[in-house]
């Protein structure tokens, strides 16, 4: 090696050392993992899904009753691989500041949640009932939307196929106190689900699995933004997750 390459050894160009210095290596990596989950994997997915489709359409005639259950069966698994990937995704984000507070009705934001249910599972029937209460709240709109989603879409991995999901989304102001909830009115949850859920939500025992991604996003949702989150099951109204808030980064808003 000459002079002149033991000095580019030792100083590379100004360039290259510039965009290290603004980006800790940890940093660099969970991009590169968001990248990867936010992109490569869904893209990969995508196609997956699309060729199990066309089999199923370019076969149909041919297919046997336990072959339409397998297809069946490695669609419900890349569904369930979708929505890993996505709750992943979001935990990737959560290392960003949170958003600032705004006023809003809480029923518009179910609103908005419930939208983005019907383009997560497009094929299925989800009922819905959103609280009559005109309940204002001055919260980060974003952390609350998800933490919607990913209980609602929690109780329709573990709810069962019997009944359409039957979605309540409700908020109250109780003694100068604001708590909302996601319910599911189906009675098909039992004792056991809800002890399990609370263990997710609330105890910190609870670790990240497979199994449940989108509660323990939502736990992280709420430690975040403050409150204080319950489970109950009772077997005529079903389970619901309510979290009661603080005072903090989201609070009760006016009327």
């Amino acid at each position: 090696m000459d002079g002149n390459s033991a000095n580019r050894e030792q100083n590379p160009p100004a360039g290259a050392a510039d965009v290290s210095a603004t980006q800790a290596p940890d940093e660099r990596l969970l991009d590169g993992l968001q990248h990867l989950l936010g992109h490569e994997l869904p893209n990969q997915l995508i196609a997956l899904q699309g060729l199990l489709r066309l089999f199923a359409f370019d076969e149909d005639d041919r297919l046997t009753p336990a072959a339409r259950e397998y297809l069946q069966r490695l669609a419900g698994v890349a569904q369930r691989i979708q929505t890993i990937i996505q709750g992943m995704v979001e935990l990737c984000r959560l290392r960003h500041p949170v958003e600032a507070s705004e006023n809003f009705l809480f029923a518009d934001v179910a609103g908005e949640a419930a939208a983005e249910l019907s383009q997560l599972f497009p094929g299925r029937t989800i009922d819905y009932d959103f609280s009559d209460v005109p309940v204002r709240l001055s919260a980060p709109r974003g952390l609350l939307r998800r933490f919607l989603v990913e209980v609602a879409r929690s109780t329709f991995d573990h709810g069962g196929n019997e009944q359409p999901p039957q979605i309540e989304f409700g908020a109250a102001v109780l003694a100068a106190v604001a708590e909302f909830w996601v319910r599911d009115r189906r009675g098909t949850f039992s004792g056991e689900l809800a002890r399990r859920w609370r263990q997710i939500l609330v105890e910190p025992i609870a670790g990240l699995s497979a199994d449940n991604v989108g509660l323990f996003l939502a736990r992280q949702l709420v430690e975040r933004g403050g409150g204080l989150v319950d489970v109950d099951c009772e077997p005529e109204r079903g389970v619901r997750v309510r979290v009661r808030l603080s005072q903090g980064k989201w609070s009760s808003g006016k009327n």
